[in-house]
């Protein structure tokens, strides 16, 4: 399995997205340190990850969707539960 950074800017409020919400929480490992960023480890490509992002999304809306390994990282006042999620998942 991979590991992505998904990061996206919405033009609408988050409430209005939920079926994006649903679709990245369908990864098999997922965490989420801030509101606009998901780390999500899956077999998906990436290209398939971001399409089924942009079917979710409004054409005025942007993501982007990385693949990310064990680069050195480092957090302030983020959730030891998502520090924990990276330091195991990377």
């Amino acid at each position: 399995m991979k590991s992505y950074l998904i990061v996206y800017q919405l033009t609408l409020s988050e409430s209005a997205y939920g079926s994006l919400v649903a679709y990245l929480k369908t990864a098999p490992y997922w965490a989420r340190p801030l509101p606009s960023t998901w780390f999500i480890k899956t077999t998906t490509e990436v290209s398939l990850i971001r399409d089924g992002i942009m079917r979710r999304i409004n054409n005025n809306d942007k993501v982007l969707v990385m693949e990310i390994n064990k680069a050195s990282w480092a957090t302030f006042n983020i959730s030891k539960e998502v520090t924990d999620w990276i330091r195991g998942s990377l």
